[in-house]
């Protein structure tokens, strides 16, 4: 049995009201005479006494009771669930990282909110997912407190992202009958159906968003306050998870205070911890670090481009580098002309047999600079460049085009199955490439994707769960929460890193907020899934032949 209006059972106030107004009765005594010159005067003195009287038992006062009993039920609409009603209720646990402030907050939210949608059917199956697309469902099955367990302990700890693909894929879950939850810590907009559980209060919170390291042995991090409030905080570093390296100073912010802290680095210490006193959003708390380490990039120069200085100063900037004649599948070479084994940047030729004068008499490139889509160019800006109409490079297949300048094309990578090759399609003689950022840069990135793909030890600090390419075919990801950790491949240590929280706005708790759905869509399903009270009508009729009764009982003074 449940009931369609539960609010209906504050009708029985009306109880205590009864007996109440029967305390306040106080019966008169009856004194029969036969004249009133024989009435005592002093008797109609007003004498002042207590108010209510022992309750006394009456036909009225039970009849009264039996009307709010019967009045009570009526409102609370009792109904009999069909035995053959099944609601599906899919719980959507928000995944951001702010939801580990409120753990025990929700816990006690979904333990006064679940019991109510149990009212709603015979049988409830619970469905519990959390808004991480890449995780797996946490819960199904019809057990209410296990459903709720698995969401209070699922940990996850994502930045700002979006929530309708998991609302989306709970609703289809959840079918056109069913009920999706979402529990949070703030209100988001939501799609139509779904309720929003969000258990969230403003909180104060301080945080560690990044450190670095320099290369004069020093180290710089910043402190943030994303509260509304001031706040002191202690901070120090630790070595090892031993005991603070110095003693712990103390910080002053101001709401959304910026701080920058900075030290030197102990000596032959490679993994320090920056450690900020406590509060109720922990993950940035502690931020690790690693002293960088890059991976020793092979190079390879033709003689020919030994004495360029455009390849000198390039050279310079990829340290730490090793020259050797040729750099093998370890590293980069760069060639005038010609297309080695390795991974190469190709620099174009000026036309066979040209001199210097006929060299400078050539005719610079016209038409418009247009990039094309590619990592290796994004976002860079190549207008400016001025290069010599050079014989064109002759595609292949395999080359893509990275950047045109009308029909020449002034950038082209080509790949195969064993390595890359990134060519430039003018000569550097007759150019300006090199006060030009967007080519150096773009150089760069390519000379970057070498080193990453080359199996070595590098030293790296990171975000948590960021995707990471440790070497060619080996792709790892960050661990979700900030630490210190290896990456290992038959039995070699290839990359020793360290994970930091770097989201922000995760860290700002000031405007999370709570809220309780409305039962309006629990009450729909007990109409929906129930039968109302056959005997309603009876109930009506006893209810006012009980009202009548007590009138006329009133009237007559019995």
């Amino acid at each position: 049995m449940s009931f369609g209006n539960p609010f209906g059972f504050f009708a029985l106030v009306g109880i205590p009201a009864v007996v109440f107004i029967h305390l306040l009765q106080v019966r008169s005594r009856r004194v029969r005479v036969s004249t009133l010159f024989l009435l005592d005067p002093s008797a109609f003195e007003r004498e002042a006494g207590r108010k209510l009287d022992r309750l006394r038992t009456s036909r009225l006062l039970w009849l009264q009771l039996a009307s709010v009993l019967v009045a009570t039920w009526l409102l609370v609409e009792p109904r009999w669930l069909r035995e053959d009603t099944t609601l599906s209720v899919v719980l959507v646990v928000d995944a951001s990282a702010s939801m580990s402030a409120y753990r025990d907050a929700a816990e006690e939210a979904l333990a006064s909110y679940l019991p109510e949608i149990e009212r709603g059917a015979e049988r409830v199956t619970w469905t519990v997912l959390g808004s991480d697309p890449t995780a797996p469902s946490l819960y199904s099955g019809d057990v209410r407190e296990e459903a709720a367990a698995a969401a209070v302990a699922w940990q996850s700890h994502l930045g700002v992202h979006e929530l309708d693909p998991s609302l989306n894929l709970a609703s289809s879950l959840a079918g056109p009958r069913g009920l999706v939850v979402l529990l949070t810590d703030h209100v988001p907009e939501v799609p139509v159906g779904v309720e929003v559980l969000a258990v969230g209060v403003p909180l104060a919170n301080v945080g560690v968003v990044s450190a670095v390291v320099d290369d004069e042995g020093g180290w710089r991090g910043i402190v943030k306050n994303s509260g509304a409030t001031t706040e002191r905080r202690s901070w120090w570093l630790e070595v090892g998870g031993a005991p603070p390296v110095h003693v712990p100073d103390v910080l002053e912010l101001a709401p959304g205070d910026v701080r920058f802290i900075a030290g030197k680095l102990p000596d032959s210490v490679e993994e320090l911890t920056l450690v900020l006193e406590g509060d109720r959003f922990t993950l940035d708390d502690r931020l690790p670090f690693v002293v960088p380490q890059r991976k020793t990039l092979r190079v390879g120069v033709s003689p020919a481009l030994a004495d360029n200085r455009f390849v000198r100063g390039f050279v310079e900037t990829l340290e730490p580098i090793e020259l050797v004649s040729h750099a093998s599948q370890e590293g980069v070479d760069l060639a005038f002309g010609r297309v080695g084994p390795s991974a190469s940047i190709v620099f174009a030729e000026a036309a066979p047999g040209l001199s210097a004068g006929a060299l400078a008499k050539v005719e610079t490139l016209q038409g418009p600079i247009v990039v094309e889509n590619d990592p290796l160019v994004e976002g860079l800006d190549f207008r400016g460049l001025v290069a010599s109409n050079a014989p064109a490079h002759v595609l292949a297949d395999g080359d893509r085009v990275l950047v045109w300048q009308g029909e020449h094309p002034l950038l082209v990578l080509r790949e195969s199955a064993r390595t890359r090759t990134l060519f430039v399609g003018f000569p550097l003689e007759k150019s300006n490439a090199e006060r030009i950022p967007a080519f150096v840069l773009a150089l760069h990135r390519y000379a970057a994707g070498v080193r990453e793909q080359k199996r070595a030890l590098s030293h790296r600090n990171v975000e948590t769960r960021q995707r990471l390419r440790v070497a060619a075919g080996i792709e790892e990801r960050a661990p979700d929460v900030p630490g210190f950790f290896e990456v290992r491949r038959d039995g070699e240590v290839l990359l020793k890193g360290a994970a930091h929280f770097a989201d922000v706005r995760e860290g700002d708790l000031s405007a999370a907020t709570s809220n309780v759905p409305s039962t309006d869509i629990v009450r729909d399903s007990v109409l929906r899934n129930s039968l109302p009270d056959p005997l309603s009508a009876i109930w009506i009729l006893l209810l006012m032949a009980l009202a009548a009764t007590a009138w006329a009982v009133q009237e007559r003074g019995v």
